[in-house]
């Protein structure tokens, strides 16, 4: 952990030294994600015997994305006359995103549902599974696909909610309780829906298992 230490003060550095608000959000970023890729990259690192070779990697990598998330927020922050359009803003692109990823959630379950309920059918038959092949063949692709487009969606949504929680601990000493609030709420639900999302994928998993068998 100590060869955590002078990466950590480097990265507090970069965090102080902007020149402008742009600057500062971007530097900030950089700076942050530098050290948490440091603290990850070190503890793998170490796991290999490498920990210093796994906390520069990681602090480069963290950087890169830290200095994404900046150059996001100042950009948009600047499309806004104030603070609190700035959140409303977010707000709205987190509720549209609650509401995009709840869609997908409800006509998940009501897949998963009645893929089971034939595969069950299928099992309980006479026929041998031979005589079933092209449909469980169907199935498979079927399931493989949702699965697929599952588990991209939840990357989209660990970023989203990475961005929110990001712009919340950023502004929250600032602005106005209510928006605060507000935003809050809508990274609660983003998260109660990846959970939910989480789970429909593994149980399209064990019907790929079942339907494989």
């Amino acid at each position: 952990m100590k060869t955590l230490i002078p990466l950590l003060i480097l990265s507090s550095l970069l965090a102080g030294c902007a020149t402008s608000d742009d600057q500062k959000t971007r530097q900030q970023g950089a700076g942050f994600g530098a050290a948490g890729g440091a603290l990850i990259g070190g503890i793998i690192g170490h796991q290999s015997g490498r920990g210093w070779e796994g906390a520069l990697i990681g602090a480069g990598v963290g950087a890169v994305a830290g200095d994404i998330y900046g150059q996001h927020v100042s950009q948009k922050k600047a499309e806004f006359a104030s603070q609190e359009e700035y959140l409303d803003a977010c707000i709205a692109e987190a509720s549209n995103k609650h509401q995009a990823v709840l869609a997908q959630n409800q006509q998940l379950q009501m897949e998963i549902v009645s893929l089971e309920q034939e595969l069950n059918t299928l099992a309980a038959t006479a026929e041998s599974r031979a005589a079933h092949a092209e449909r469980l063949k169907q199935m498979r692709k079927h399931l493989a696909s949702q699965i697929k487009s599952s588990e991209k969606e939840l990357g989209a949504l660990n970023d989203e909610i990475a961005l929110q929680r990001a712009v919340l601990n950023e502004e929250k000493a600032t602005a106005p309780e209510g928006s605060i609030q507000r935003l809050e709420a809508q990274i609660t639900a983003l998260e109660e829906q990846r959970e939910l999302l989480r789970e429909n994928t593994r149980q399209l998993a064990a019907l790929n298992n079942r339907a494989s068998a």
